[in-house]
């Protein structure tokens, strides 16, 4: 004949965990009140948190806001073979004549040092850029 089973709640009255050791008792695994002791679990915690926390921008940003794109002394020197490829530098001389404004780049850095003459073509530049192409005996157009 068969017995019926007690449920298992039943038989763990009076233990304090009814079997799960210490991680599941009271509030489950937040581990207190409020971002106490989220350890693993506490991703589900980030969205309450005001979003320039997480590195989002905050406010209201304009469509029509373009960031520029940026192209540092030290990189356009080590980029010449390829824009010469695509037809966007010519050498003339011992000169180099560039036309960023045919590439995504809209704004040129004085970062790295000019060893080259050139002659470069940009909508925008730094100051401490145009100093340096100066002093290597090139120009800058904008």
């Amino acid at each position: 004949m068969t017995v019926n089973k007690r449920r298992k709640s039943s038989r763990q009255r009076a233990s304090m965990t009814h079997g799960h050791g210490h991680q599941n008792r009271g509030k489950g695994r937040s581990g207190g009140h409020g971002n106490a002791g989220g350890g693993k679990f506490a991703h589900s915690k980030k969205r309450s948190f005001p979003a320039h926390h997480l590195g989002r921008p905050v406010g209201f940003i304009s469509k029509g806001y373009k960031k520029d794109i940026t192209l540092t002394i030290r990189d356009l020197e080590t980029m010449l073979p390829k824009f010469e490829a695509e037809g966007i530098a010519k050498q003339s001389g011992s000169a180099w004549d560039i036309d960023l404004t045919k590439t995504k780049f809209t704004k040129l850095l004085s970062s790295g040092k000019a060893t080259k003459k050139m002659k470069v073509k940009v909508s925008s530049a730094s100051k401490g850029c145009a100093e340096k192409l100066k002093t290597a005996g090139g120009e800058l157009v904008q």
